[in-house]
């Protein structure tokens, strides 16, 4: 299956390694095409985004920290780390090829032990 209509990816594989990661570390993980799309992520929505969402009744606030951060990887072809609306960590790694972002590797709902009290509360307000 090709994804920005220049790279291939095989499908199957990429989702079994994906979901087999998520068995082992229990952390959401997806891919991104290079205009911030969602391409294939597991678990689609974590039990915590699940509950903030159907609190805030949509995944507006979602769609935009996610557009930010794929900005930022665009502008500075970096991996772009970040804490969302509702408190929790979330990795952005830009996938470069030719000096352009082609893919991103998304992690998301972690805990971030430097920040714990401060996401603790915001989880809080949320949920």
């Amino acid at each position: 299956m090709f994804i920005n209509n220049d790279i291939y990816i095989n499908y199957e594989l990429l989702k079994k390694t994906i979901r087999d990661f998520y068995e082992i570390a229990k952390m959401q993980m997806g891919i991104w095409d290079s205009n911030g799309n969602v391409f294939f992520g597991y678990p689609e929505s974590s039990d915590f985004c699940t509950k903030v969402n159907i609190e805030l009744g949509d995944r507006k606030y979602c769609h935009r920290c996610d557009q930010i951060a794929a900005f930022k990887c665009n502008e500075t072809l970096k991996p772009y780390s970040y804490i969302c609306h509702a408190g929790a960590y979330e990795l952005v790694v830009p996938l470069v090829f030719e000096g352009k972002c082609r893919i991103y590797v998304v992690f998301g709902q972690c805990v971030c032990l430097e920040m714990e009290n401060l996401q603790r509360t915001t989880m809080l307000q949320y949920c």
